[in-house]
């Protein structure tokens, strides 16, 4: 089977190169990739096991960074049938599920097409209308009867149209919004908690803190059941953006034995591959601090991505936080700090490998743990207050070693011990006003 890739850019469908996948027994046998001659000449590396360089390239397994433009775990599940029916008996590969994922609301800027000249996407659904903000209380039913084993035919439609190839295994669709694209989360069947509002007011805090998030908003649909709306930041109105996940960057695979990588290790490498490394990498060092502070122990490789822009890859927007109110482990933050537990401290000794100096990374965390600490007034505004209890043991783990170094750093250096400039002034502590920083300051108590 041969399928032609393209790139959709500013400057239109693109030519990206040639994939052929070799299945003669069913599984695949190997994949055999290799750039279009036009985009040798003016395109990029997809990614570090595509190096850029002409004549066939052979994997036993579909190319690492195409991957990324199919689908997650959810919409896998979503599209077995459509598969089913595609590969007519025969043991289905990720290829398969590749091409299936609809073109429309694929991940990234690749698309696949099975005319040398693109004269036709695979998986088009373009004679259909997409699901609007309208239609979230429908997709929200036809999620929770998909879960219970009881969709409709028209269930499974909406479902397979608006399927979404963004990471995780959580019920999501992708939905136009006034004209664009926005990605829909939805409550899973098995929440203990409120899931999505949690991830709510975790994009808030990490607004608050500085972290560049995507543009957000929680619609509670009825009691109980929220539907979380984020704009897909891998999108203009115009065009596609070029997007791979930090496990493509890093050239690992879901399967490798390796070790976990570390928060350090991806400031690594991303310095060879990065258009700002010194901008990306100060800002995952200010990821890592909020990701302690909220206990998220979901940020694996897989919830960090990369999009290009014409000087080359940067880090996409915020995705995928949440506060765990259980200890566990998470992404190291540095090969140094690899145990079963993470901290600040960590965090503020391994500074140096993010290209910063100690006292920057104190004046980081100070300012996310500004944020941070705002979390209840947060999740009072999202109606969160009956859950409280239950989440503050999330922020609890690191709240005291926050507080120890909020309070003896103030703009990266130690905080004032010498007396204040006039008698009866008090010291203000760095905070939040009005979703504002503020510096510490002295003022003059009346």
């Amino acid at each position: 089977m041969v399928i032609y890739m393209f790139e959709n850019s500013r400057r239109g469908d693109r030519p990206v190169g040639k994939l052929d996948f070799v299945a003669p027994h069913g599984p695949l046998a190997y994949a055999e990739f290799t750039y279009h001659p036009d985009w040798l000449a003016n395109g990029y590396a997809l990614g570090p096991t595509l190096p850029f360089t002409s004549g066939p390239q052979v994997e036993r397994a579909v190319p690492r960074p195409l991957l990324d433009a199919g689908p997650d775990r959810w919409g896998r599940s979503i599209l077995f049938p459509t598969v089913a029916d595609n590969t007519r008996g025969r043991t289905a590969h990720d290829g398969d599920y590749l091409i299936a994922t609809p073109d429309l609301t694929r991940q990234g800027a690749l698309r696949f097409s099975d005319k040398p000249d693109g004269a036709r996407w695979l998986a088009s659904y373009d004679d259909s209308p997409m699901p609007g903000v309208y239609d979230l209380d429908r997709l929200l039913r036809a999620v929770e009867r998909y879960e219970q084993r009881d969709a409709s035919d028209s269930d499974m439609d909406i479902l397979t149209r608006a399927g979404s190839s963004q990471g995780g295994q959580r019920p999501k669709a992708t939905i136009v919004h006034e004209g664009r694209l926005m990605l829909a989360k939805f409550p899973a069947g098995d929440d203990r908690w409120d899931v999505i509002g949690w991830e709510a007011a975790s994009l808030e805090l990490a607004r608050r803190a500085g972290i560049e998030v995507p543009t957000f908003r929680r619609h509670r649909l009825r009691e109980g059941r929220s539907v979380l709306l984020l704009d897909r930041f891998d999108r203009t109105p115009t065009h596609r953006i070029g997007y791979i996940s930090a496990l493509t960057l890093s050239g690992q695979d879901d399967t490798s034995d390796a070790p976990a990588l570390s928060y350090a290790e991806l400031a690594w490498i991303h310095r060879s591959a990065a258009a700002d490394h010194d901008r990306d990498s100060r800002e995952l060092y200010r990821r890592a601090a909020l990701n302690v502070m909220l206990n998220n122990i979901d940020d694996h490789l897989r919830n960090h991505g990369y999009l290009r822009d014409e000087s080359g890859w940067r880090l996409s927007p915020v995705f995928d936080i949440n506060p765990w109110p259980h200890a566990q482990t998470a992404m190291p933050i540095s090969p140094e700090h690899s145990g079963s537990t993470r901290t600040l401290t960590d965090l503020i000794e391994s500074s140096a490998q993010f290209g910063i100096t100690a006292d920057d990374g104190r004046a980081i965390i100070r300012d996310v743990h500004e944020a941070v600490r705002t979390w209840p007034a947060v999740a009072t505004d999202l109606h969160l207050h009956d859950e409280i209890e239950l989440m503050g043991r999330a922020f609890a783990l690191a709240k005291d070693e926050a507080e120890a170094i909020s309070t003896t750093t103030v703009g990266g250096i130690t905080a004032p011990s010498e007396p204040p400039p006039r008698g009866g002034d008090v010291w203000v502590h760095p905070h939040i006003r009005n979703g504002k920083h503020i510096s510490g300051h002295w003022r003059h108590r009346p």
